[in-house]
């Protein structure tokens, strides 16, 4: 399997896809310098305590307050905070009983946001303290050395054990990531080092700042991507906006040089995304049925409480009998399930309805090729014990918004029986499609939007505008109408 990586820049927003086999499976939305609070770490303040939750609200100084739950809770960060050790106790440690236990407001608390804000819900926070680097994770305060499944060797997965255990005794815990498997000793160790330095300078912050305060700030989504994309399956990493290729040759050539040959500008006429059929893939992003090759079809539902998957036979009336041709499809549909997963970032509990089967050697098979296909998802899933219908629960890392609340957002005209492109998106297809007009052809465009379409044209995206200008020698008037839609947009020539 090979991978790419396609960056446009469209105002200040970054715009990322990750093409897997000319598949596109994941797709994301951010500023260069970040506005996720993902991995940010905090001292903050209890601002207050929720017996009956057994959780707390903590002001970490961002415009929503933290919610930390007891499962997440170590009371040895407190005497991290105010100790003179960097390293843990001695003995075993046990999760108290009740959160008012350990935590009282007004208290002081190093956190670490594992979840973002998503819709209405606070930012989830934890005390569990991580520290990712491109093959380690360092958890300083969790005494636990660990090697990722996909490392399969045992006597790879041995060596790496007698490293952690040797490099984190007294200081913590080890994880080795996926990406160490064949990578030297001496590159991991040097990563090891630089983390503890990073831990190091955290503490030092904590103990002489006052609460709430930002102590450690994680890299920019893009750079965290590109750090986590990293590995011999990748080909090449595609930028077609100068100034953020010289940004990213800055970054890169500071902290990781290495990763400097994968870099490359795109400077084709055709605009990047439509190169590679982006635009067409998030045309379809909303839309709850996705068409497979063989007729077949899934449809996906979001709710509040979980994702709904179902498989349907739809056109394909099979070629033998109709067990093996219900097998086939549900085989068909694992591949496409995963990507679909992985593009619209679903998370939390996913149902899926597959076709019932009677053979348990099919049911066998199919839960093999589920774990294969799952393998590739760069966040953590788990497939629960199947009951004896057809139904297949999965549980799945949930650290962001899916892509549906990012790109989408709730129907103005049905009060939020559906969702819509948000104008942001409707804008980006203006300027992908401006952008397809031959140089010279006409003199005038004429663009007549919903009045917040054109409102974002003027302004975040009016660079990208006059370039498209310049690149077709002709004029662009943007004209509001707040008769349309704003999914609705109209395009003429002159």
């Amino acid at each position: 399997m090979w991978r790419e990586v396609l960056i446009t820049q469209l105002g200040s927003e970054a715009l990322v896809a990750v093409v897997e086999d000319d598949r596109l499976v994941e797709f994301h939305a951010d500023e260069p310098q970040g506005s996720s609070l993902l991995g940010n770490i905090y001292k903050g303040r209890v601002k207050s305590i929720l017996p009956g939750m057994d959780a707390a609200f903590i002001d970490i100084g961002e415009p929503q307050d933290g919610f930390l739950y007891i499962a997440d809770v170590r009371p040895v960060v407190a005497r991290l905070l105010y100790g003179d050790t960097d390293g843990l106790p001695a003995g075993r440690w046990r999760r108290p009983q009740h959160i008012g236990d350990v935590l009282h407001e007004g208290d002081e608390v190093l956190v670490q946001v594992k979840r973002d804000p998503i819709q209405y819900k606070a930012p989830r926070v934890s005390t569990k303290i991580t520290l990712t680097g491109t093959y380690l994770v360092y958890t300083p305060v969790q005494p636990h050395v660990g090697v990722s499944s996909r490392i399969t060797n045992p006597q790879r997965r041995q060596h790496l054990k007698a490293l952690g255990r040797a490099w984190a005794a007294g200081r913590g815990g080890l994880i080795f990531r996926t990406a160490s498997a064949a990578i030297p000793d001496e590159t991991l160790e040097q990563e090891w080092r630089s983390l503890q330095q990073t831990w190091q300078k955290v503490l030092r912050l904590a103990r002489s700042r006052p609460a709430p305060c930002l102590l450690y700030r994680e890299p920019p989504t893009l750079l965290r991507l590109i750090r986590d994309l990293v590995n011999p399956g990748l080909r090449r990493i595609w930028v077609d906006s100068p100034n953020l290729y010289r940004w990213l040759q800055e970054q890169l050539g500071e902290h990781h040089p290495e990763w400097l040959p994968y870099l490359q500008l795109y400077t084709d006429s055709s605009p990047l995304f439509y190169r590679y059929q982006i635009h067409r893939e998030l045309q379809r992003i909303l839309k709850p049925r996705v068409w497979l090759k063989s007729g077949a079809y899934l449809v996906i539902n979001q709710t509040e409480a979980l994702v709904a998957i179902d498989v349907n036979t739809g056109k394909n009336t099979g070629l033998t009998d109709f067990q093996d041709s219900v097998f086939r499809v549900n085989l068909e549909a694992v591949g496409e399930i995963v990507r679909q997963i992985r593009l619209r970032n679903l998370g939390g509990l996913i149902l899926i309805d597959f076709i019932d089967m009677t053979s348990p050697e099919h049911w066998q098979k199919l839960r093999e090729v589920l774990e294969a296909e799952l393998k590739g998802d760069r966040m953590r899933t788990y497939i629960l014990p199947q009951s004896s219908t057809s139904l297949v629960l999965l549980t799945r890392q949930k650290a962001q918004a899916s892509l549906l609340h990012h790109l989408g957002q709730v129907c103005p005209r049905c009060h939020g029986r559906a969702f819509v492109y948000s104008p942001r998106v409707i804008a980006w297809e203006v300027i992908w499609k401006l952008s397809q007009i031959k140089k010279g052809l006409f003199q005038r465009a004429v663009v007549r939007a919903h009045p917040r379409v054109i409102e974002l044209l003027r302004g975040p995206y009016r660079e990208n505008l006059r370039t498209i200008c310049r690149q077709i020698r002709a004029e662009v008037e943007l004209r509001e109408d707040s008769n349309l839609a704003w999914e609705s947009y109209d395009l003429t020539f002159h």
